[in-house]
């Protein structure tokens, strides 16, 4: 006998009212559906449930046993669902979130340890990748977030604009011919600034932390940098027209399970309109 179908609820109901009627009231049925509906179940279970008598029904030693362990197993069903609802309202789960090195240092990181630090049951794995890896891994559902640099457009992914940055030569001033200026080499269209700043002493370093704080310390004389990075100091200003200009955003897949911890995530990035 299925414990969760109707039959259980009109055992219980007779359980504990002990009186025909008074169950078909409150059940809204009909006295002689109840009736059958119990000869049914004392069928289906092969013992009798109830003596009737004159003051009413009369439980018998089997349905007293019957009736514990249905409501023990009531009892555990709804503290188990309990469970459940309460663990969806909470803010937990193990994410991946994807990003470039650099974009990470700006728009990642504070953000990364604020929601670690508010949701100690959030785990988060931080993958420093390029933003095309990053963007393949997103599309591909390898990775739940990503924060990118002008990602391709993608029929799978949600894209949203979280900031804007540009590329430029930096400098305490203004630098003369065969000045040392240090560059990324895997910066985006390298090829291009290298080509344009020929007048000076280019040398590749692959560290834009190291690269900023040779401009800042004055150990170079300039340096191409992104803007998110070169804003640090009030001491840089550009001395080049930019580059390239690009939007940085932030991605995951449309079909992302919608949960309380993958909102809390979203609202940590993404501005509200």
């Amino acid at each position: 006998m299925n414990l969760l179908n109707r039959n259980i609820d009109i055992f219980l109901t007779l359980f504990e009212l002990r009186n025909m009627t008074a169950a078909a009231e409150r059940l809204g049925l009909q006295q002689p559906a109840v009736s059958k509906a119990l000869m049914r179940i004392e069928a289906d279970l092969g013992n009798p449930l109830f003596t009737r008598t004159r003051l009413g029904l009369l439980p018998t030693s089997f349905a007293e046993r019957l009736a514990k362990e249905v409501w023990e197993s009531k009892d555990d069903w709804h503290q188990r669902f309990e469970r459940l609802i309460e663990g969806e309202k909470r803010v937990a789960g193990s994410f991946k979130i994807g990003s470039h090195p650099v974009l990470a240092s700006v728009y990642l990181i504070k953000r990364f340890t604020k929601l670690l630090l508010e949701h100690d049951q959030l785990h988060l794995d931080l993958l420093l990748k390029r933003s095309i890896d990053v963007t393949k891994d997103v599309a591909e559902g390898n990775c739940h977030f990503g924060i990118v640099a002008g990602p391709s457009p993608h029929p799978e992914l949600v894209v949203r604009t979280i900031g804007k940055e540009f590329a430029a030569l930096w400098g305490k001033t203004v630098i003369k011919k065969n000045a040392l200026v240090f560059y990324n080499p895997e910066m985006i269209q390298v090829q291009n600034y290298t080509r344009a700043l020929k007048d000076y002493r280019l040398i590749p370093v692959s560290d834009y932390e190291l690269i900023y704080s040779a401009v800042v310390n004055g150990d170079a004389d300039g340096a191409i940098l992104p803007s998110q990075i070169a804003g640090r100091s009030s001491r840089l200003k550009t001395l080049s027209k930019p580059f390239y200009s690009t939007e940085i955003k932030f991605i995951y897949r449309y079909d992302l399970p919608k949960t309380v911890a993958t909102r809390a995530i979203i609202d940590s990035f993404v501005p509200v309109d």
